[in-house]
């Protein structure tokens, strides 16, 4: 008998903390006001839907200012603006306007002469007419390459004549040396393209 009032006692317990955890029942929807007919004569009113219940999202309080020298927590993401020299910037802004006043004039561009029609409808023929606007593409490239690379070189010596920093004197060596490998990897692929002087 004590076993059950004892078993009793706690199973209410239980149900005890269970109902003061257990949510309360949702609000009801907001009512509709019914539009008010300015003749009752005319019938009875439409019936309306009931609206869908609006559903509202806690928001979290808005964190307080951090201040301005403090960095973000990790994992959040924060945009932080750089700090910009003012003559920098300016740079820049003249660049966007202007251009840069470093940037390599644009060659100028022969007009592209289509091939004739018996060319365009033969197959092989037409294979013959690419390959021969791709090698005049590749002859094109060694010719300005050659120029470049004797450029590049001069460029390299005065820089190292007057004390550059050693990262953009490699920065020149790498391009220097890309170039004449680009070259080199041309001529064994198509010996016909070395220079004839």
């Amino acid at each position: 008998m004590i076993r059950l009032a004892v078993a009793m006692a706690a199973a209410l317990a239980v149900l005890a903390a269970a109902a003061m955890w257990w949510p309360g029942d949702p609000a009801p929807p907001p009512a509709v006001a019914a539009p008010v007919a300015a003749d009752t004569a005319e019938g009875p009113p439409p019936v309306l839907a009931p609206a869908a219940p609006v559903l509202v999202s806690e928001v979290p309080p808005a964190p307080s200012p951090a201040p301005s020298d403090a960095r973000p927590a990790p994992g959040v993401d924060a945009v932080i603006a750089p700090r910009v020299r003012p003559a920098a910037a300016e740079s820049l802004r003249r660049a966007r306007r202007d251009g840069d006043p470093r940037t390599p004039p644009v060659a100028p561009r022969e007009p592209r002469v289509p091939p004739p029609q018996e060319v365009l409808d033969d197959p092989e023929l037409y294979s013959r007419y690419e390959q021969g606007e791709r090698m005049a593409v590749y002859a094109s490239f060694m010719a300005a390459s050659q120029r470049r690379i004797g450029e590049l070189e001069a460029l390299v010596a005065q820089g190292e004549r007057d004390g550059l920093p050693p990262e953009q004197l490699a920065e020149g060596r790498r391009k220097l040396e890309g170039l004449k490998a680009r070259r080199q990897e041309l001529l064994s692929r198509f010996p016909g393209l070395a220079p004839t002087d």
